[in-house]
């Protein structure tokens, strides 16, 4: 939390266009060595483990199910992705 990245300061427009035009660099940081361990312990154990998976398709599912009960527009999809098809780019920036 807060470890890795840097601070850009400007104004809301300057600051807003970044946002929308430099994702790869805002979002692009190289990890420290303990953080890709971490990451590659974290796949070991999922290529042994089904379990995790087996949950998170069940959470998505539920999570999918209560949306669409709520009148909420979902896209179709076999996967743990949740697309909530929100058709309003003001409003799509704000839930993000």
């Amino acid at each position: 939390f807060g470890v890795m990245g840097g601070y850009v300061a400007g104004s809301a427009a300057y600051i807003d266009a970044m946002r929308s035009v430099c994702p790869g660099f805002i979002f692009t940081t190289a990890i420290p060595p303990p953080v890709a361990s971490a990451a590659l312990a974290s796949i070991r154990h999922l290529k042994e483990s089904k379990e995790e998976r087996i949950q998170m398709h069940s959470n998505a599912k539920v999570l999918q199910a209560r949306l669409r009960q709520m009148g909420f527009p979902m896209l179709p999809t076999v996967s743990h992705v949740t697309p909530v098809l929100v058709g309003d780019a003001t409003k799509c920036k704000q839930v993000t």
